[in-house]
């Protein structure tokens, strides 16, 4: 029952750690083969399939993520660019939680996810335009980094959600039995 809410608790934390653009679905995924191995009585070949599924969809959504990094930065971006495109995100998911705050829940969630895919954009926009880029080129640059981050975090929320629901669909199972 402990190691079950430690096992929740680190669900959690995987999935706001995903939310601000660090590898928590990993976090997730190692969690649910965690649970697998040691907090199930039975592990058997159908228990695995849980910790294979997070495994997947960890790899899926990490896959997806740097598709969609990849092709924004295909429209000509710099290293610098790609360098302040990343510090922005960062950058601008914490004011995006900040801005979020008022709102319960989903406002944060929102202001992060908006928040990191505008930092990502000036920051790439800031990284060209101070590589000696005019302005036009810097903002399809930065346009290109915008889509890129918010289709790339989208995606690897979509997976990290069906990771945390696969843990907590495998822990009540396991609570029921």
């Amino acid at each position: 029952m402990i190691f079950g809410l430690f096992v929740l608790l680190v669900l959690v934390v995987g999935w706001v750690v995903t939310l601000i653009g660090m590898p928590g679905n990993w976090i997730m995924a190692i969690a649910v083969a965690t649970f697998t191995f040691w907090g199930l009585p039975d592990h058997g070949a159908g228990a695995w399939t849980y910790a294979a599924a997070a495994t997947v969809l960890a790899i899926v959504g990490e896959a997806v993520e740097f598709g969609a990094s990849a092709a924004g930065m295909s429209k000509g971006g710099s290293k610098r660019g790609a360098v302040l495109a990343m510090i922005g995100a960062t950058i601008g998911s914490l004011v995006g939680a900040a801005i979020g705050l008022p709102i319960p829940m989903i406002g944060s969630i929102i202001g992060i996810v908006i928040g990191s895919a505008l930092g990502a954009m000036l920051g790439a926009m800031l990284g060209e335009v101070w590589k000696g880029r005019k302005l036009e080129a810097s903002v399809a640059i930065g346009r290109a980094a915008f889509w890129g981050r918010l289709i790339g975090t989208g995606a690897k929320l979509v997976c990290g959600s069906i990771i945390f629901g696969i843990g907590v669909m495998l822990l009540i199972t396991t609570l029921r039995a």
